[in-house]
């Protein structure tokens, strides 16, 4: 053992120590430190001296972390054990929760009168261009226009989704006693008539909610990890909102966090830095409820602060938050060069001054380069293919090239499938924030459910169209007494589909499903492939009815769109299903991690927690096109460059902080990823900012189209 090793093993034995004496801790480990092993071997030792002990009291040992990929991660590197849960945060917290419906059905009750509270003030909001023709009605004219909303609902249903000459001409015959004296007047713009009667229909289900809830018919209230907006008055909610209850329970109950640590006195939270405030508000009242009670538990954090790149992260809160903790610092990479160490250790500039533990580990090189002639999109994606080609020059044959550029819009386009990404960027119910989970995730089932859905089109495209496909691949165990003659010829009129966008695929199922609707194979393979039950599509013509419905409500936010645009933005829907399906299964490849080529895109988020030998990152000035992005890293760069003075000065401005902190994070997980070579091509002019640049990155380096590097 070296010099290095031994004094690794020094700091892992001071997390036992702290096991051992119920001592809560925050293991703070720099990129490439081996926080995951030292998780890992903090549990083995655990369970080396104590798993009889938790057997006998009936009692766990939890592991918490940010996602399924890092429980499956742990799960294998720990191995089967009976006493140690390892989970999802959400996961474990609806665990603990779940059985106190009593407790949690108050807090949905009273999360529903706050949701009340808020329509009723929307609809009276004389101000608001969306509500104000109702809330300048009268009383008794509000009073006849909602009982014509819900005499109508039906009507209102079927066409919703309708142009605006249809959706008008539908109502024009309804009944004319019906009809209220302020129909003409809501229905002027008929994007705020469907928002103020979507708004009735929402606050009624609210209150017939509540009224079930008081007289016992609603008693059981459920999480929903498949969503992340709430359904209230379905009795369910979303991942935000679990949290909330969560937190209001332990604060309202302290008997709940007795229950909680008497049944796990050892609580793990790996990448802390990631968890929610109101997860570290959470176990900050458990500690509390301990030293009140004299209670044997401890947390162990594991984790970075300098991690930190998403907006709903506890990051460097966590220690007024949570002050209270023993805080072990490691400073060994395992990971990288000593040159690559260098680097990221004047980019984090704090504490955690990282050293390699392989002093033979110093053939790393760095090299930047600058271009400030690329403006559109297509010239960058041009710079950047030469630049990484250029690179390859440079590295063993076949050797991988990671590439990080900064935006998902960025990363589908040189993935191969931009106009997926375009498409979907343009949806009105998919916030951009919520575009890397709903469109780009690597975890199924936290796609959006239609997007899912397009997923198992394309699974069943491929399976169509590849020679080792097996009958149990396309029918499962749903083939149990079906006909090998008519799944032989279920196979061959599927193989026989030849498609060249999605739209034409989709067409050629539901052609498929109407010509053999007798065919119990078929059922079986639309069911076992893609979810889809026959006795579902009775609303509807088709399967191609049902997607097209489904993205139309996608695409569309309805309530928020003119006249004109309501007409216009159909064609969204026609946009998505004309995509080649070639660019489609290049976004499939991408879901499913498969890469064909030696160079593999990726944007800086979408790497936390990986590490490859190659890494090139493309730099621009801004993040995106949003306000939020805007000049991201030029501010970082210009900040770097300014005198000592004018650095404290504007970092007294916490909005300046928290941006710098963010930026700083983002180039420090990107740059940490790195092994080996790093490659850094900066697309825009420099001039400005190469101070603030060299004080990191050393030697610019001008790159111009025929460069080879």
């Amino acid at each position: 053992m070296t010099p290095n090793e031994k004094s690794e093993f020094l700091v892992q034995e001071q997390i036992y120590n702290c096991i051992d004496n119920f001592d809560c801790f925050r293991f703070n480990a720099g990129a490439g430190a081996g926080k995951t092993y030292a998780l890992i071997e903090s549990i083995k030792y655990l369970l080396k001296n104590n798993a009889q002990a938790l057997q006998k009291n009936n009692q766990k040992i939890t592991c918490v972390t940010y996602t399924n990929v890092a429980v499956e991660e742990i799960k294998k590197r720990l191995g089967k054990s009976e006493v140690v849960d390892v989970s999802t945060i959400h996961e474990r917290l609806w665990e603990l929760i779940k059985p106190y419906q009593k407790e949690l059905l108050q807090c949905h009750k009273e999360k529903i009168e706050v949701e009340l509270e808020s329509i009723k003030g929307d609809l009276g909001n004389k101000s608001d261009d969306k509500f104000k023709v109702f809330a300048n009605l009268s009383h008794d004219e509000r009073i006849a226009f909602i009982k014509f909303a819900f005499e109508t609902k039906d009507v209102f249903y079927r066409i919703q989704n309708a142009k605006s000459g249809p959706f008008k001409k539908a109502y024009a015959e309804v009944a004319d006693e019906i009809k209220p004296g302020s129909l003409d007047a809501m229905l002027k713009n008929f994007s705020n008539f469907k928002s103020t009667v979507r708004y009735i229909y929402k606050e009624a289900r609210y209150l017939d909610c509540l009224k079930k809830i008081n007289n016992g018919t609603n008693s059981y209230v459920t999480y929903d990890h498949r969503f992340n907006n709430d359904r209230l008055a379905s009795m369910m909610f979303s991942h935000d909102t679990l949290l909330e209850y969560c937190l209001t329970l332990v604060e309202r109950y302290p008997i709940l966090c007795r229950i909680i640590i008497d049944r796990s006195p050892y609580f793990f939270i790996d990448e802390y830095q990631d968890a929610d405030e109101k997860v570290i508000k959470l176990v900050k009242s458990l500690d509390n409820y301990k030293a009140t009670q004299s209670k044997r538990w401890m947390v162990g954090y594991f984790g970075d602060v300098a991690q930190n790149i998403y907006d709903k992260g506890v990051g460097s809160k966590i220690y007024t938050i949570h002050p209270e903790v023993i805080d072990i610092n490691k400073e060994y990479n395992r990971r990288s060069h000593r040159q690559i160490i260098d680097i990221i250790n004047l980019i984090r500039n704090d504490k955690i001054l990282q050293k390699p533990i392989f002093g033979h580990r110093a053939s790393g090189d760095i090299q930047l380069h600058h271009s400030s002639i690329y403006n559109s999109t297509d010239e960058k994606v041009k710079a950047t293919n030469q630049f990484l080609e250029g690179f390859k020059t440079d590295l063993p044959e076949k050797a991988k090239i990671h590439c990080l550029v900064l935006t998902n819009k960025l990363m589908a386009q040189l993935n191969g499938f931009g106009d997926i990404y375009n498409c979907f960027a343009n949806a009105d119910s998919i916030f951009h924030e919520d575009l890397k989970t709903q469109l780009l995730s690597n975890e199924l089932e936290k796609l959006n459910p239609v997007i899912l859905q397009i997923y198992k089109f394309l699974e069943l495209y491929q399976l169509i169209n590849s020679p080792s496909t097996t009958y149990e691949n396309l029918f499962g165990s749903l083939a149990n007494g079906v006909t090998f003659g008519d799944a032989k010829k279920i196979v061959c009129d599927l193989k026989a589909i030849n498609s060249g966008d999605l739209n034409e695929f989709i067409d050629k199922i539901s052609q498929l499903l109407e010509k053999e609707n007798k065919n119990k194979a078929l059922d079986c393979c639309i069911s076992h492939t893609l979810n889809i039950e026959r006795r579902l599509l009775t609303n509807f013509n088709d399967i191609k009815a049902l997607i097209i419905l489904k993205l139309t409500e996608l695409m569309l936010r309805a309530g928020e769109l003119t006249d004109e645009e309501a007409d216009t933005a159909r064609g969204k829907v026609d946009t998505v299903l004309s995509i080649p399906l070639t660019q489609w299964i290049s976004w499939k490849k991408f879901i499913d991690e498969v890469h064909d080529s030696d160079i593999i895109y990726h944007t800086y988020h979408g790497t936390k927690g990986e590490e490859y030998e190659n890494v090139a990152i493309i730099m621009e000035h801004s993040f995106g096109g949003t306000y939020k992005g805007r000049d991201k890293l030029k501010n970082y760069f210009n900040h770097l460059q300014l005198e000592d003075q004018d650095k404290k000065q504007k970092l007294e401005d916490s909005k300046y902080e928290g941006d710098f902190e963010n930026t700083k994070n983002l180039i420090y997980v990107a740059c940490s990823r790195a092994i080996k070579n790093l490659r850094i091509l900066y697309l825009d002019d420099i001039s400005s900012i190469q101070k603030g640049i060299e004080k990191v990155f050393t030697n610019p380096i001008e790159f111009k189209i025929g460069d080879k590097k």
